[in-house]
């Protein structure tokens, strides 16, 4: 086991080295000039050729231009800034903001937790009525319960996430007022209006998950209950409720588990919809931002944060296969 798991990070750090790249060269060639930004719209119209502008002043920007230019080394080559880019990695340093010269790393972190929350929230939210849903409607085959699952795992499907925050937000907030339908609130400051201001966006995140792990889970109970061990648990006598737990249950959360890395892992995606649409500020809000406004550096460490998150969630997925069937268990530490 501690074999493979080596491997996994060791496959996590290719992967990890291939996004830099691919981040960092796309970053490079979006147009936009960085250190033009840092000197303002003036500046810009100077470098330009501002209308009524003396030659001399023109000049004296261009300096003041190129000067910030070398020191944020963007004249050097491509290769020699990614290098020192990963140098300032691998020493805890992201860079700095184009827009407000602040370090990168201490900005994320501050907008970290506002996102981990949202996302946590939606995964428990979507495993409490996913599971108990996948094993009824795989119980009960065929019944009026699965075909209602079944639609509701393909509404899930068909509706765009930030069409089902729009609707919720008008439903329970704007026509009962139930909730706040906008804002951030950290949980430390105030719990309870936190909780009342994550609810909404939590339930439209946890309602897309739960029609991808309903559907699965339930295809995969179908299947694992017609296996021959599960016949064996039953003429031995045991009841159909120990059946499931003991036996079906454990085994198709293996399958489970696969969808849960692969979704919960590229959940960004699907928060930056859901903060822009209820105004909480994440990371989701902070790169669309970032986007808007050329901060390339904010950019970079945010989708190399993301990367990271997802192989590693992955990892975890990788090694719980492990501790839920001993088959699988005995492979990886071959």
């Amino acid at each position: 086991m501690g074999l493979f798991i080596v491997r996994r990070l060791l496959a996590s750090v290719v992967v990890l080295i291939f996004v830099s790249i691919v981040v960092f060269v796309a970053m490079r060639l979006a147009p936009g000039d960085p250190a033009m930004l840092m000197l303002g719209a003036d500046a810009a119209g100077y470098v330009i050729g501002g209308a009524g502008e003396s030659a001399y002043q023109k000049s004296l920007y261009e300096e003041k231009l190129e000067e910030l230019r070398r020191e944020m080394g963007l004249d050097r080559p491509i290769h020699i800034q990614y290098l020192y880019w990963i140098r300032g990695i691998l020493g805890g340093n992201l860079g700095f903001s184009v827009r407000n010269e602040l370090p990168v790393l201490p900005i994320i972190l501050g907008r970290l937790p506002a996102t981990l929350e949202l996302l946590v929230l939606a995964v428990i939210m979507a495993m409490i009525v996913a599971i108990p849903a996948g094993i009824l409607a795989a119980v009960k085959h065929r019944s009026m319960f699965d075909y209602a699952v079944g639609a509701f795992s393909a509404a899930g499907f068909a509706i765009p996430v930030f069409w089902l925050g729009l609707l919720l937000i008008l439903i329970f907030g704007v026509r009962l007022g139930w909730f706040p339908v906008s804002g951030y609130i950290p949980l430390w400051e105030s719990p309870v209006e936190n909780l009342k201001r994550a609810f909404l966006p939590s339930l439209t995140l946890g309602l897309y998950l739960t029609a991808y792990f309903v559907r699965f889970l339930r295809a995969d109970m179908l299947e694992v209950l017609q296996q021959d061990y599960i016949r064996t648990a039953s003429a031995k006598g045991l009841t159909q409720s120990q059946i499931i737990l003991r036996h079906a249950l454990k085994n198709s959360l293996i399958s489970l588990l696969t969808i849960i890395g692969i979704v919960v892992g590229g959940l960004l995606s699907g928060a930056v919809i859901i903060e822009q649409v209820f105004g909480w500020s994440g990371l989701g809000w902070l790169l669309v931002q970032s986007i808007f406004q050329r901060d390339y550096p904010m950019v970079q460490g945010i989708v190399l944060l993301a990367a990271f998150g997802f192989t590693m969630v992955n990892l975890l997925v990788d090694i719980s296969y492990g501790l839920l069937n001993p088959r699988i268990r005995a492979q990886f530490s071959k």
